[in-house]
Parts: C-alpha cells; sequence; structure tokens
C-alpha cells in the first residue's frame, strides 16, 4: 500500500484524516510537518514547542513552515523535565474527545513519551512517523500500523527554502540548453576513459588566463575535440581564470540529469541562496550566504548538495558546505564532493604526481568535513543508489 498517486491515496486514507485534528511538533526540518498536511489537508493545526532553547529559535522555524495554527503549545525547558506535567497540560489542551493525528517526526523525547502516555486511553489517535531516508511514512494505533510510500513530490524547491528560512539568490535551471547538453553527454565518455585528457584539463588550473585555442592546439586530444565542438561549448568557460571548474560542473550536472532528471522535484545548477528574513539579510550586508554548484530536492524533500571541485578546496568551504547543507534541509541533506578524477584515481591518491596536488588537499579537507567524495566516473551508480 503506498502513496505513488494521489488519486489512489484519496480513495485509500486521505479522507479518514482530514477531520482529526493534527498535531505537529517544531523542528529544524520543516518538510516531515508539511508533508502530512499536504496529503490530508487538516482544519485544525496545533503546534508544540520549546520557548527557550538556548540553541534553536523555534519561532522562526515555525513561522516559516506556511502552517496556520489554531494554537501554538508552549513549554519551557524546565516543563519538558517533567513527563507527568506535559501529560496533565496536554489533557487541558484536548478535553474532548475528537481523534488527534499526532505527528512525532521532529519530536524530542520528552514530547513523545508525553504523547504516548496521553493516548493510552484515546483509541482513536494516530501517531505518524516520517523516515525521509526510506521515504516511508508509518502511520500506527492502539489496533494496527501502516507503513506508506510517498515518493511523490509534495514540496517543490523554493518551498523546501522557504522552509529553513531560505530564498533565491539566483539559479540555473539548465532550461533549453539542447546543444550544451548534448556536448556534454558525447565529451562524458571521452573524459572519463582518458587520463592523460583528465590531466590536461586538471593542469589548466596552473595557468594564467588559460587560452581555449592554445589548449585545443596542444592537447593529445584535438582531433576528438574538434568533432564534438569543444571550441565552441567551452569558449565562454574560458574567460573565467579557472575554465576547468565550469567544465566540470557542467560535466557532472548533464550526467546527473540524464540519470535522474524525472526521478526527482529539482536539479539545478549554481544555486545562490539568502536569508528570506529582511533583518537577517540586512545584518550580513545582504551579502549571499552560500552558493551551491548543483542541488537535488528528491521528491521526498531531501536536498543534495554537490561541490565540483577541479581544483584545491579549503577545509573551511568543506566545513561550510557541510553546515549549509544541514541548514536547508536538516539531518536527512546529504553534502557530496565530485571530483575530476576515477574512483581508482582516488584509491591511488597518494602516487599520483604534483599536477593533483591540489585535488589531494580537496579530497581530504572533504572526508576530514565528513563530504562524501565521488569519481566522475560513479555518477551514475551512486546517485541511483541515494535517491532510490
Amino acid at each position: 500500500m503506498g502513496l505513488e498517486s494521489k488519486n489512489l491515496t484519496k480513495s485509500m486514507d486521505e479522507a479518514k484524516y482530514k477531520d482529526y485534528i493534527y498535531v505537529v511538533i517544531s523542528t529544524l526540518n520543516q518538510v516531515v510537518n508539511v508533508i502530512p498536511h499536504k496529503i490530508y489537508e487538516f482544519n485544525d493545526i496545533y503546534n508544540m514547542t520549546i520557548t527557550d532553547s538556548p540553541y534553536f529559535k523555534n519561532s522562526e522555524f515555525d513561522n516559516n513552515s506556511g502552517l496556520i495554527f489554531k494554537e501554538t503549545l508552549e513549554f519551557d525547558q524546565l516543563e519538558i523535565n517533567s513527563v507527568k506535567g506535559m501529560v496533565q497540560r496536554l489533557k487541558g489542551f484536548f478535553s474532548d474527545k475528537k481523534p488527534i493525528f499526532w505527528n512525532i517526526t521532529g519530536g524530542q523525547r520528552p514530547f513523545i513519551l508525553a504523547i504516548l502516555e496521553f493516548i493510552k486511553d484515546r483509541e482513536d489517535d494516530v501517531l505518524c512517523y516520517l523516515e525521509g531516508n526510506s521515504s516511508t511514512m508509518t502511520i500506527t494505533n492502539n489496533r494496527e500500523s501502516k507503513e506508506y510510500s510517498y515518493h511523490q513530490s509534495y514540496v517543490n524547491i523554493e518551498e523546501a527554502l522557504t522552509l529553513m528560512g531560505f530564498k533565491f539568490r539566483g539559479v540555473d535551471k539548465k532550461e533549453g540548453e539542447k546543444d550544451e547538453r548534448a556536448f556534454y553527454l558525447e565529451f562524458y565518455p571521452l573524459y572519463k576513459d582518458n587520463a592523460q585528457l583528465r590531466k590536461e584539463l586538471i593542469e589548466l588550473n596552473e595557468k594564467k588566463k588559460p587560452s581555449c585555442d592554445d589548449f585545443l592546439n596542444n592537447s593529445n586530444f584535438k582531433t576528438e575535440l574538434e568533432k564534438r565542438n569543444f571550441l565552441k561549448h567551452t569558449k565562454n568557460d574560458f574567460k573565467n581564470q579557472y575554465p576547468f571548474g565550469y567544465i566540470l560542473e557542467k560535466l557532472a550536472f548533464y550526467q546527473l540529469e540524464e540519470e535522474i532528471k524525472d526521478k526527482v522535484e529539482s536539479l539545478v545548477h549554481s544555486l545562490k541562496i539568502i536569508f528570506n528574513n529582511e533583518e537577517k539579510q540586512k545584518e550580513i550586508d545582504h551579502k549571499m550566504i552560500d552558493e551551491f554548484d548543483i542541488a537535488i530536492l528528491t521528491k521526498n524533500g531531501k536536498f543534495i548538495i554537490f561541490e565540483c571541485k577541479s581544483g584545491g578546496m579549503s577545509g573551511d568551504v568543506a566545513k561550510s558546505t557541510n553546515y549549509s547543507t544541514y541548514a536547508i534541509s536538516g539531518v536527512y541533506g546529504k553534502p557530496i564532493l565530485i571530483t575530476p578524477l576515477t574512483t581508482q584515481e582516488i584509491k591511488d591518491i597518494d602516487t599520483l604526481d604534483e599536477s593533483y596536488k591540489k585535488i589531494k588537499s580537496a579530497i581530504k579537507s572533504a572526508k576530514r568535513a565528513t563530504l562524501d567524495v565521488w569519481g566522475i566516473d560513479e555518477i551514475a551508480e551512486n546517485i541511483e543508489a541515494y535517491i532510490k
């Protein structure tokens, strides 16, 4: 039984819970609170939150959720130390017998313990838990437990960013780039299968304002590159100081698109984010917070962020990528470094010559910051496993 089709779910369970009270627990990953509401369209929504957390301002995330709360049930840190006291307060909030749909996905243990104690004698109440990595939603009560799959888009990329307090400053969705797409899909196997070509492009990073014509004329692959109109499709990239960085991003982007375009909610290139809150933006002089080379939003609301590095990457950049990914998608987010090397070259990284010095450093920085590191040849295999 699943939630793959909107029409199918209407005939199964959506109508069943529509008149329930919906209770959510304030969380940094509000996507998990929004998805059940998108499915069941609850009328009455209550929010449980901690008011004096020294770490997070829950109210900011509640405001970003877009959910209209009938009431917010506020608890301070001292109150949540007493499960018995929390149960008494819940009895005061929900004195009638109208059934409640409790979403405990984002809940701290004291909240969940209090809810479990409170519903012991309420046979019609249900508990809901969303598992982001497997895209499953479990709904359980005193009599039965059901597990649903929700491999369907409920939140688009704009909504997902808003839920975490961000918005676009810029994004490239690569729509209408047919010629560029065709070039990179044809160029990919040539690049992947030839270590010498990879080395020639990597060495561009050590040249000051390299010329596309010079590169082409001196390449051992001049004939193959000319057949593919390399000059036409990369000349604008050579206007930048490090042209291979831009080439690598597009190489990875179009390969990802080829594999998963119809399997995810959004796939974008060069995603630039800023705070949604004007006051926060003002505090940082209206600067951009971060830029992601490639960003994927899966159909279950999980971000996968790719950093493509043709050369060096400092430990600070690696940590920033990890932090920013967590900021926009919580614990289910995943930051990944795509290198210009193959999987085998990454394994043999210490045996490579000085041309690869900066890439060696980037890989080590990424691993210290707990980013996954992919070879350019394993994109197809790895991305399928990540979004399955």
